[in-house]
């Protein structure tokens, strides 16, 4: 199951009332960014990309 798959199903299987609050949580772009940032300076094996197409190309491939 590629990640998208599994974040579908995941977020299909909320309750109206817990969607709405993820899509509070999540809808601002700050927040997101923040703990994008935060995961990525505490994993020093976490994926880095050289530009944003090498990104979308490791995406597409999933």
């Amino acid at each position: 199951m590629s990640t998208r798959e599994c974040a579908v199903s995941v977020l299909a299987s909320l309750s109206e009332e817990k969607m709405l609050e993820f899509i509070k949580l999540f809808a601002d772009k700050n927040t997101i960014a923040r703990m994008e940032t935060e995961q990525m300076a505490n994993d020093p094996t976490a994926q880095r990309f050289k530009s944003v197409d090498d990104l979308f190309e490791e995406l597409d491939s999933e």
